[in-house]
């Protein structure tokens, strides 16, 4: 800001500051791709707090739904930065059924002491 406003070249301002000037112009480019999506980021905010469990993916097609024009990696783009990311839940197969009416079997082999290897194995030959 201070070196646009002043009459001394960007160069000269650049190494008085003591900083390059690529450095200089790459912030000046990053204010500004941020600037046309301003509008955005509210309404990104608005539908993850109405929806919650919503992704990037569900979180653009709204928008799409409400007349927003923009790219699915910038909505997720901006939901990184303002951390409205939502965990994801981990999808688990439930393979035991304890709660059932079959009958259930005693454990055998509880109380018996092991002293070899295959020792339990039926189809052992020793």
């Amino acid at each position: 800001m201070m070196i646009k406003d002043a009459e001394i070249p960007v160069t000269k301002a650049c190494s008085g500051l003591g900083m390059g000037r690529s450095s200089y112009y790459k912030i000046q480019g990053t204010k500004k791709a941020d600037e046309p999506y301003f509008d955005a980021r509210g309404i990104i905010q608005n539908i993850a707090l109405e929806y919650p469990f919503y992704g990037y993916r569900r979180i653009t097609a709204e928008m799409h739904r409400r007349g927003q024009s923009i790219n699915h990696k910038k909505v997720l783009s901006i939901m990184r930065n303002d951390n409205l990311l939502c965990i994801r839940k981990k999808f688990r197969i439930i393979t035991t059924d304890s709660n059932h009416n079959l009958p259930v079997f005693q454990n055998l082999i509880k109380d018996i002491e092991k002293s070899a290897l295959k020792q339990l194995n039926p189809h052992n030959s020793a």
